[in-house]
Order: structure tokens, then C-alpha cells, then sequence
């Protein structure tokens, strides 16, 4: 007798799948100057042989960071502190569409992959991201081999931000209903910033048959 397997989202697992907490340190930069440089080490060696092309991270108020992988992770990383010397990593969310960017909003972490934004849920409070909520899917991808989304960014009235080489610079509404492209015609875009007083700045990259890339204010 086969019984088809059923899958309920609203189901709250009862035990997480990646309970393991790696150990990894970190190291604190050198001298007093303006501009230091500290270490948080990676778990390039980790149960899962998870590869580790780390992508974006973010911050949540605990100080606890979450960090994406271009192979479709989510970690979170825990014991960022003065001394670094207990830093550890958990897997947190994996399965997701070439990741190349992550926020965190209201400490809910939203991840920016190749298909949609995901806004990723722990709903047990267990560290695992246990329901995978599609924020955002109207973006328009293709096979072209340049054709990710990078950057993801937020402005002061909660609205968020990415770019892609066709779509150009892109604008989600802070309630992920409205989907809007501001600016194209950028060369393999893999840059772009939002200020503290809103101007959204990008940055194509023109390889080496050019002098150098530009950054634009786009208005």
C-alpha cells in the first residue's frame, strides 16, 4: 500500500533539522586606527558539506548576524562580540535560489534569491526558519548566464531595493504588493546602496576591455 505524503506549511516542526552549532572563532584586527579590520571565521568544514560562497548578512537586535550563501543557505552566527572568541554557526533556511541578498526587518530575515524574495519564519523559536514565505515573486528572470538579483536594500519608509541586469534597478513596496523598475540599460549590475536620506546609488561592472566602472545616482 503507498500513502501519498501530505505537507501542511502551518504545521510547526516538532524538532529542528540542523540542531548542530559549529564552532568556528574569530580574531580581532590589529592596532586602534580608524579603519580595523576583525575576523569572523567560516565553517567551510560543516556537517551538511555545505559550500560556503557567503552573500549577504545582516544584523538582527540581539547582535546575532544572519548570513546567506550563494548555494541557497541561511545561517545565523552567534557570539559576535568584543572578544570573537565563541563565535558559532547554525544553518538556518537552505533550499533557496541562488541568494545574493539579505536584510533584516523588524528581526525577520528577508532573502533575495535569482526567483523572489522570501521572507523566512521561526515559528517555534528553535533557530531554524521553519515556514518559507514568498514576499515578493514579480520580478521577471530569464536564462540569460548574467541574470541574478544582488543587493538587497531597504530605504527609510520600509521599502526595499535590488538590481538585475535586465530588470535594472527594482523597488518592492514595504508591504511586497507593488514591484517597480526604476532605472536599466546596467552592464552585469552587482552594486547598489541605499543612503540614509534615500538616494539609491548602482554600479555596473564593464570587465576589463574599459578603464574602470561607474557608480550612478539613480533619481
Amino acid at each position: 500500500q503507498v500513502r501519498e505524503a501530505k505537507f501542511d506549511p502551518f504545521v510547526v516542526p516538532k524538532k529542528p533539522l540542523w540542531p548542530a552549532w559549529i564552532a568556528t572563532g574569530g580574531s580581532k584586527g590589529d592596532g586602534d586606527g580608524a579603519y580595523v579590520i576583525d575576523t569572523v571565521n567560516v565553517p567551510f568544514d560543516n556537517p551538511y558539506k555545505a559550500l560556503m560562497f557567503t552573500s549577504g548578512f545582516d544584523f538582527f537586535t540581539s547582535g546575532d548576524i544572519a548570513v546567506s550563501t550563494l548555494h541557497g543557505d541561511v545561517w545565523l552566527v552567534r557570539g559576535v562580540d568584543d572578544d570573537l572568541s565563541d563565535v558559532k554557526w547554525k544553518r538556518y533556511a537552505t533550499g533557496l535560489c541562488q541568494p545574493l541578498g539579505l536584510k533584516i526587518v523588524d528581526d525577520k530575515v528577508y532573502v533575495l534569491g535569482k526567483d523572489q524574495i522570501t521572507r523566512l519564519h521561526d515559528r517555534n523559536d528553535d533557530d531554524e526558519a521553519d515556514f518559507y514565505e514568498c514576499f515578493n515573486n514579480d520580478g521577471q528572470t530569464s536564462l540569460g548566464g548574467h541574470d541574478y538579483a544582488a543587493c538587497l536594500e531597504t530605504d527609510a519608509q520600509g521599502n526595499f531595493y535590488y538590481i538585475r541586469a535586465h530588470e535594472g534597478v527594482c523597488r518592492v513596496s514595504a508591504d511586497g504588493k507593488e514591484h517597480k523598475s526604476l532605472a536599466t540599460g546596467f552592464r552585469n549590475p552587482i552594486g547598489l546602496g541605499v543612503s540614509p536620506n534615500g538616494m539609491v546609488t548602482a554600479a555596473p561592472q564593464e570587465g576589463t576591455w574599459t578603464p574602470s566602472s561607474a557608480i550612478f545616482a539613480i533619481r
